[in-house]
């Protein structure tokens, strides 16, 4: 995807420089699931819309690929909650929340961490136990202060145009991940009277480039986590560890000490601490204490029951799971079918 110049000087800054005695900085533009072939009915156009909604579904939906899987009558849908899953002749039974039973020979559990979580602690019988892991996000401005900047800015990418990876150089700190962002004009546009956007449009246009927002990832060592309830059968999530916020000190530091004399100007303030990234998981992981969950994914005491997403994460990675969750469904699917 087209990247803002504004990025891709911070980029080339920051692969140049040496970094600190705290972190060196690697720097490329983001990997994204996003359709960029020339002349594709559903091809990139770098409208910049992707935050309000891609109007080409350049984005990839997992929606999309279930429907067209449904319009070729490749898969049969049936619209119904699944509330649990029992064990009958060794063969897993799914019963509906209207309590209708249908069995089938494998169940592969993909509806996201807290669902997951929520049809597993039914069919396990348990009212506590799972600890629910996300990753910490601090978000903070960078602004761009150099004489160069991109003249087409009205040919964008909205998500991420540059990724940065922090790698430690001493044990005590840990791996970070920052996306870059361009500054998110489209919500000047939602919240801006329709009459004054015409006056306001080309100074915001300007900024795209020039004020760009980093969110920084730490992974769950130092991240959200909360244990889960099942109380009068609704899920419940208790607070159990919040971030110290001086563990992202000695990055900024590095960061700002990186930047000096760039003219890429980090402001003197607090990064905003994010209450979620929304990469839960790991409330039932691989080798757990609490349940045996099998490498291809089968969970122990619920046989050819198989967890295809998060849950079974050991832990939520600084990096974006999404991707790792496909990757990691297919080889679950293909090791459980081949059983």
């Amino acid at each position: 995807v087209k990247q803002l110049a504004g990025f891709t000087m911070l980029g080339e800054h920051l692969n140049a420089h040496p970094g600190t005695d705290k972190y060196v900085f690697h720097a490329g533009p983001s990997p994204v699931t996003v359709d960029t072939r020339d002349g594709s009915p559903t091809g990139c156009v770098h409208c910049g819309e992707c935050m309000a909604g891609c109007i080409r579904d350049a984005i990839y939906s997992s929606r999309d690929a279930f429907l067209r899987c449904i319009g070729q009558k490749t898969v049969r849908f049936v619209g119904t909650r699944v509330r649990e899953v029992r064990i009958r002749n060794n063969k897993p039974v799914v019963y509906a929340g209207d309590g209708s039973p249908e069995s089938f020979d494998k169940v592969f559990l993909a509806a996201g961490c807290p669902s997951t979580t929520e049809i597993l602690m039914r069919s396990l019988h348990l009212e506590q136990g799972p600890v629910l892991q996300d990753n910490v996000i601090y978000q903070y401005p960078l602004i761009n202060l150099t004489r160069h900047s991109d003249t087409e800015k009205d040919k964008y990418f909205g998500l991420t145009n540059l990724l940065v990876l922090a790698e430690p150089k001493r044990p005590d700190l840990p791996l970070l991940q920052v996306q870059f962002y361009p500054n998110v004009d489209y919500l000047w546009r939602t919240l801006v009277p329709r009459w004054l956007w015409k006056t306001v449009r080309h100074p915001v246009t300007w900024t795209r480039d020039r004020i760009m927002w980093a969110r920084v990832y730490m992974d769950a060592a130092d991240s959200y986590r909360y244990s889960v309830h099942l109380t009068d059968d609704r899920l419940e999530f208790a607070e159990e560890h919040v971030p110290d916020q001086g563990k992202v000190t000695p990055f900024l530091e590095s960061m700002r000490e990186v930047l000096g004399g760039s003219g890429f100007f980090m402001p003197p303030i607090k990064p905003v601490l994010a209450h979620t990234s929304a990469h839960l998981g790991g409330t039932f992981p691989y080798n757990g204490k609490l349940v045996a969950v099998a490498r291809d994914s089968e969970v122990a005491p619920l046989p050819h029951v198989h967890i295809a997403d998060s849950t079974c994460f050991p832990e939520s990675p600084v990096v974006s799971p999404t991707l790792t969750i496909m990757a990691n469904a297919r080889r679950t699917a293909v090791e459980a079918l081949s059983c």
